[in-house]
């Protein structure tokens, strides 16, 4: 099986009047079709400048990034992220708030010019999956943080692509939501064999979600590996003081 997503070498800099910042230095994994890989570390590691690399949000200074072969992103060449096949799920949910949940989730069909049957038979699908029946004339304001949420992951999943990025996606809600949701999300995604890149500060909810985590610490990779082994073999004294305080 090829990889789904490629990134290679990927290095980026950040250049300020106190001189250059490293954000990411030669960085490189591959992300398989249907697998949920979770990128945790602490604050200012990079995690969040690789998702916007891999959205089409920020450039690169090297390296590559592929999906499905094909390179999207490289130096001096940037795919919009219309045109790379993602999709997003924000951590403040990102919901137009003068639409109503059902065309909240329609947009990304509607910017495409899907046919209406088609749009109203996906909608279907995921209202069904995520549990939405009865909230689609809400408005976002009307929405717990829960439902909101879903209302998001619908949107994120109904355009069907290729990956979902998620950034930071329950961060915002209240604890014990947290810990419902990652669990449905997991078993959602696990369910549809979707293509996921999670970015988290939090090892719990990777662990809780992830097929495979990576650790990041100052714009490198310390360990990328399945959940147990990044816990029972820590190869760094910060993936050990990140992940120690867990029971597995």
């Amino acid at each position: 099986m090829k990889p789904l997503l490629e990134i290679r070498n990927v290095s980026l800099s950040y250049h300020t009047v106190s001189g250059e910042t490293k954000a990411l230095s030669n960085i490189s994994f591959d992300l398989m079709p249907g697998e949920f890989l979770a990128v945790v570390g602490p604050s200012g590691c990079g995690k969040s400048t690789l998702l916007n690399i891999i959205a089409g949000i920020l450039p690169l200074d090297e390296g590559s990034v592929r999906i499905y072969g094909k390179e999207v992103s490289s130096h001096g060449k940037m795919i919009p992220i219309e045109e790379r096949n993602i999709n997003m799920v924000f951590q403040d949910f990102a919901l137009w708030p003068h639409m109503k949940a059902r065309d909240n989730i329609l947009y990304g069909l509607k910017v495409r010019r899907v046919d209406k049957d088609e749009q109203e038979k996906r909608l279907q699908e995921v209202v069904s999956l995520l549990h939405l029946e009865g909230l689609l004339n809400q408005f976002p304001a009307e929405l717990s943080g829960g439902q909101q949420q879903r209302v998001a992951i619908a949107r994120a999943l109904i355009t069907k692509p290729a990956i979902i990025l998620l950034d930071e996606p329950l961060c915002n809600l209240d604890v014990q939501l947290r810990i419902e949701m990652r669990t449905e999300m997991a078993q959602l995604f696990r369910h549809l064999k979707t293509t996921v890149f999670h970015v988290t500060h939090d090892p719990s909810e990777a662990f809780a979600m992830a097929d495979r985590i990576i650790v990041m610490n100052q714009g490198n990779i310390d360990q990328n590996g399945k959940p147990e082994e990044c816990y029972k073999m820590p190869k760094t004294a910060v993936v050990a003081g990140l992940l120690g305080c867990l029971l597995y």
